[in-house]
């Protein structure tokens, strides 16, 4: 799964609109679009806005990039491409 569904998956789950997800997250709505249509991969500071907003661990967000696996109940971390830390 790519951050791109995961983020449609839990705004879908929840009835919420880009607008409500933007408005709660307080970023523009243009990001959560280019989001979804994988125009743009999110940097760790909307990663933190939209776990919160989602109230899921950033972990999530990170696995569904393929950034991060679970191996044996635990996570096993893989380098975070530099574009996401800027």
């Amino acid at each position: 799964m790519s951050i791109a569904k995961l983020v449609i998956k839990l705004r879908k789950d929840r009835g919420w609109s880009q607008y409500v997800v933007a408005d709660k997250a307080g970023i523009p709505r243009g990001t959560i679009a280019s989001i979804e249509i994988e125009r743009s991969i999110p940097k760790t500071d909307i990663l933190l806005k939209l776990a919160a907003v989602f109230e899921r661990p950033v972990e999530d967000f990170y696995r569904a990039a393929g950034f991060v696996s679970e191996a044996k109940g635990e996570y096993e971390y893989k380098d975070t491409p530099n574009n996401l830390l800027q």
